[in-house]
């Protein structure tokens, strides 16, 4: 089995947590094997479009194929049930936030795998939403591979503009898009407490959590060679509380990255603003398949999947 603390470390922002939040009742009734889509989505948007569902193993849009997504849930991951534990939650703007594990008790041996989870609910009267959008680590999921088709169809192939965000996350944000590397790097650590933590959504056996900027530094290293120089980070969605950031974001491949062969990949990161500190940030969490692309044949992408400057 996997190794996965991802409640353990961030015990500590588990507080005022809205339980009666439509994605976790969603999550808890299909871990249950429910498949009632009505009590918890629209038919329709206010723009009068169909309600969906985006997650690693496909896009399912309108009531009936939310509901075919429902059915197949633990089939998917080869479970006989689960249970939803809610870790953190961040609300702002319309979208309620959860970072969950889910706790799948599995056919085979009836061993617990735990899968930490990001869910974005776009909220609508009623208590329901208009949309879901679920992230995890690819690995975590039967057969799945890395790539995912991006979730969003960016409308510009550039960053986003700084100015959606304010204080250190405008810093950060400018720093991962400054071609400088050496000194997007040092101001990037620059902004990060002493204590401050990194990562959670893999297995420890993949990427344990990191802890303290030193450990930090070598994960930023490695996204400072890539960013800007062969992608952009384009946040699609930003919901900010005042303390906290969660983003959903997709890739935008630049030249130089089209010729290094790099593709189109979506994902969404969370960031904690230090209560202590202002001004800086003490936990950072990542969700995405970064850095397990390798071999997946581009040919294979259709060209309206790969977004290039």
């Amino acid at each position: 089995m996997r190794t996965v603390h991802f409640r353990e470390s961030y015990q500590d922002l588990t507080k005022d947590i809205n339980e009666n939040a439509p994605e976790i009742r969603f999550m808890r009734h299909i871990c249950k094997g429910g498949h009632l889509v009505e009590e918890y989505f629209n038919v329709v948007t206010v723009y009068r479009n169909p309600v969906y569902i985006d997650a690693p193993n496909g896009r399912f849009t309108g009531s009936e194929e939310i509901r075919r997504f429902a059915r197949k849930w633990l089939t998917d991951f080869r479970a006989l049930s689960a249970e939803v534990y809610p870790v953190i939650q961040t609300v702002a703007g319309g979208r309620s936030v959860t970072e969950m594990e889910v706790h799948f008790r599995l056919k085979d041996n009836g061993e617990t795998e735990r899968v930490p989870m990001t869910v974005f609910a776009d909220l609508a009267a009623g208590n329901k939403m208009e949309g879901m959008r679920i992230y995890y680590f690819y690995q975590f999921l039967p057969e799945a591979v890395a790539y995912r088709t991006p979730v969003f169809r960016p409308g510009v192939m550039k960053p986003a503009e700084p100015a959606l965000m304010t204080g250190v996350m405008r810093y950060y944000y400018e720093q991962l898009h400054n071609f400088r590397r050496e000194e997007a790097l040092e101001n990037i650590l620059g902004m990060l407490t002493e204590d401050c933590r990194y990562g959670g959504y893999r297995p420890d056996e993949e990427e344990p959590l990191a802890v303290g900027k030193e450990r930090i530094k070598v994960h930023y290293e490695d996204i400072c060679s890539t960013v800007p120089h062969l992608n952009y980070i384009r946040f699609e969605t930003i919901v900010d509380d005042g303390k906290r950031m969660a983003a959903e974001w997709t890739s935008v491949v630049t030249r130089a990255g089209s010729v290094a062969g790099r593709m189109t990949f979506c994902g969404c990161a969370v960031y904690d603003r230090d209560e202590r500190e202002p001004g800086k940030l003490s936990s950072i969490r990542i969700n995405d398949n970064a850095g397990y692309d390798f071999g997946i044949d581009l040919n294979s992408i259709p060209a309206w999947d790969n977004f290039v400057e």
